[in-house]
């Protein structure tokens, strides 16, 4: 009976101080801080809303301070804001008035599912918009949420505006409340700016704060810090990095995330500045990259979809053996770019439509199928589809048995190929019925070894090392299978999980039984040229790498392994064409999608390098290498705060590695603990970057932050001999080896750096 009194009593005390104006219809739930009544305008005939602080609030607001800052607001008239109509106070209690706007709330919109990206652009867009002309008008929210966003149709509206400002001014008057009242009073915990938990002092960024958190969850279905109370949400605010918001949602654009993560930046100066900047940025992040429609004077190009599979979930292999094998058999015809297998299986699953897929690709053409298995019995659906029209250009069913399974292959590919406008020549002709592993268990075998091999733990190296020798065993003797088995031995030095030289010793070994079966084997060379890479001897990995790449120009592999052989040798003209080529028939694979954020870290553009290494960790949180990559470019960055918490992640999930050490000694230098860093630094650390030039180059940085400068130019020392061989970065960019660069035996190295002299080192 007590709370229904104090209602009645509300509502009857507001009655009465809008006497015959307003006639109050009913209240409304939900109203968060405010109690919210709908009411008919009776001079107008129209709902509107009336908004009452409660009681317990309004008695520390000071009416006359809240008058004068909704009047201000009130003055806000923008298609995206819901204006304010008018402010009194019933019996001492505050209240204002806007107009009723049909439809729903963003939060009612985000509990209704996930929402499409191309609907979440809209919904920025409208909020930005009414962020920038309040802005411009001295006004700003401080309590924008999804709360406080009204969705009319395909139209967002803010609410509430210069609210949360009057009632700021109102407690600063009061004077004696607490944090918790504070926060309450002026913001809402899960959407409060660093700086407007910590300070009363608050300017546009807070709001753009705010709609950071909104954007974060409209993409990702959940707040950034969600499943915590509101003092774990304030604290999390000011001290932790939300998750990247690629590995919540993988499809976000790269571009979007970057500038979504860029407005929750702590630092209110590394956020966009205002709203209009927002927008540009919005703007660039959404614009199209590719063509839209397809170029139809462009080349022919296609993308094979990953075969779904209609048969039982041990039948799965089937139909992934059958995308590779067509891929690797379009591949040999060099007048047609055919998407490599790693990004067409990152859409394995997809419910894309074909037109738009075949735009983030650039292609023309795409095919998609299903395989169906019973017994030893195989029945395969294909459809050819032209993505400029719609129009499917080819489409059969195939039915063989088990044994059938390579012919009904070749045949696909050969279908294909004569229903493109294509120039075949004898020889590609010729290699369409080729088979490089003829067994169907053995490449089974090959392809989940092919997944492990770059994963850099020790368990998914032993499994990809078992699988290789598991497929050598079926089929005896094997050029591909050498190499692959080869690579798994040099990656047990790339990740770090051995230091010992014999796997360098097994690589060699594989590359020579792999050029006596097959002297001419694309894999044969491209093992060959990583060896020398391993080994410091560019030029030769260079040429090795290239002679791979004219054998077999699509495969994506050949392709990383070249654009990182140039670009560590200080290559940049020809690393960068590597690059992009390497995009255009690979843009879904994670390291490739790191290459132009190499590009950029070696020409000391780290800022702009960042949103490509956070979509590489994005798209690969379970690999430490990923982890470690951006931890760096943080480091060089200058964002200690999210290199941190990368430190956390690498000691929580991937303890007792190298990674783990490198990533918590890097965060301890760059902080100034030395001493803590000295203790991160394990032997097995030590050990591993002198056979790998990238955790010497870590290493190198972090000695060098503790003013070590032996073993900074020793481990230097190592990097260089080990490949690294960009001497502009060493010389200019690198941030953490300027104290070195007056180091006579800093200069010997680069001495012996071939390459450009012209830009002397700063001493």
């Amino acid at each position: 009976m007590g709370a229904t009194f104090r209602f009645v009593s509300l509502r009857d005390q507001l009655q009465t101080a809008l006497g015959g104006s307003y006639t109050i219809e009913r209240e409304l739930e939900g109203g968060g801080m405010s109690r919210v009544f709908i009411a008919t305008d009776e001079s107008l005939r129209r709902d509107v809303v009336i908004k009452v602080l409660p009681p317990e609030t309004a008695g520390w607001v000071s009416l006359e301070r809240f008058k004068r800052e909704i009047l201000v607001a009130a003055r806000l008239q923008h298609p995206h804001i819901v204006p304010l109509l008018s402010a009194g106070d019933a019996g001492g209690v505050p209240f204002y008035t806007m107009p009723f706007v049909r439809g729903e709330s963003l939060r009612g919109r985000l509990e209704r599912g996930q929402i499409p990206l191309a609907e979440v652009e809209t919904i920025l867009r409208d909020i930005a918009r009414g962020l920038e002309y309040a802005h411009a008008h001295g006004v700003v929210h401080r309590d924008i949420k999804p709360e406080n966003i009204l969705l009319a149709g395909s139209t967002a509206t803010v609410v509430d505006f210069g609210i949360a400002k009057a009632l700021d001014a109102s407690r600063t008057l009061a004077g004696s409340e607490t944090l918790t009242q504070f926060g309450a009073a002026i913001g809402t915990p899960a959407y409060m700016a660093p700086e407007q938990i910590a300070s009363d002092t608050v300017d546009v960024r807070a709001d753009i704060y705010s709609l950071g958190v909104i954007a974060y969850e409209l993409i990702a279905g959940a707040h950034p810090f969600a499943g915590k109370t509101n003092q774990q949400l304030l604290a999390a605010h000011v001290a932790d990095a939300p998750p990247p918001l690629q590995m919540r949602r993988p499809e976000t654009p790269a571009p979007l995330a970057a500038l979504i993560m860029r407005c929750l930046e702590k630092d209110p100066d590394n956020r966009p500045s205002t709203a209009t900047e927002l927008l540009e940025r919005l703007d660039a992040a959404m614009r199209p990259s590719t063509p839209n429609p397809v170029d139809a004077s462009a080349s022919p190009s296609i993308a094979v979809l990953p075969f779904t599979n209609l048969g039982g979930v041990d039948d799965e292999f089937f139909s992934d053996g059958l995308t590779d094998e067509i891929i690797a058999d379009l591949s040999r015809i060099r007048s047609l770019r055919v998407i490599a297998r790693g990004s067409m299986m990152r859409l394995k699953g997809t419910t894309k439509d074909l037109p738009d897929i075949a735009r983030e690709l650039r292609v023309i053409y795409v095919l998609e199928g299903n395989v169906r298995r019973s017994a030893d019995n195989l029945r395969i659906t294909a459809r050819l589809v032209d993505a400029r029209n719609g129009e499917t250009v080819w489409a059969d069913k195939l039915a063989g048995t088990i044994q059938d399974v390579f012919e009904i292959q070749e045949k696909l590919a050969r279908t294909i190929v004569q229903a493109l406008p294509l120039a075949v020549s004898t020889d590609e002709n010729r290699r369409l019925g080729s088979r490089d592993i003829s067994n169907v268990r053995a490449y089974e075998s090959y392809l989940k070894a092919r997944h492990e091999l770059w994963s850099f733990t020790a368990p998914s190296l032993a499994r990809a090392k078992q699988l290789i020798e598991n497929a050598l065993a079926i089929v005896g003797d094997n050029a591909l299978l050498y190499a692959t088995l080869g690579q798994v031995h040099l990656n047990y030095l790339e990740s770090g999980v051995s230091t010992d030289s014999s796997h360098v010793a097994e690589a060699e070994r594989c590359a020579k039984n792999a050029f006596a079966l097959e002297p001419d084997s694309a894999a044969a060379h491209r093992l060959r040229g990583w060896i020398d890479f391993h080994r410091g001897e560019m030029t030769a990995a260079i040429d090795s790498l290239e002679r791979a790449r004219s054998l077999d120009p699509s495969n994506a592999d050949v392709l990383l392994m070249l654009c990182y052989a140039y670009l560590l040798s200080g290559r940049d003209a020809p690393g960068e064409a590597a690059v992009m080529a390497g995009l255009a028939i690979d843009p879904l694979t994670p390291l490739m999608q790191c290459m132009p954020g190499f590009v950029r870290a070696l020409q000391g553009r780290f800022e702009e390098s960042l949103p490509y290494y956070r979509t590489f960790y994005a798209m690969e949180p379970q690999n430490p290498a990923a982890v470690w990559f951006l931890a760096l470019m943080l480091g060089y960055a200058g964002k200690q705060q999210e290199l941190g918490i990368l430190a956390d992640v690498l000691e929580r999930d991937f303890a007792g590695t190298v990674f783990a050490s490198q990533g918590r000694a890097y965060e301890r230098a760059l902080a100034g603990d030395f001493d803590a860093a000295d203790r991160a630094i394990s032997p097995a650390l030590r050990g591993a970057a002198a056979n790998a030039e990238y955790l010497a180059r870590g290493l190198a940085d972090t000695y060098a932050l503790m003013g070590r400068t032996g073993d900074a130019i020793e481990y230097l020392g190592h990097a260089v001999r080990l490949g690294f061989r960009h001497r502009p970065f060493l010389s200019r960019h690198d941030p953490h080896v300027s104290d070195l660069r007056s180091d006579p035996r800093f200069r010997d190295l680069l001495e012996r750096i071939p390459g450009d002299r012209s830009p002397s080192v700063s001493v």
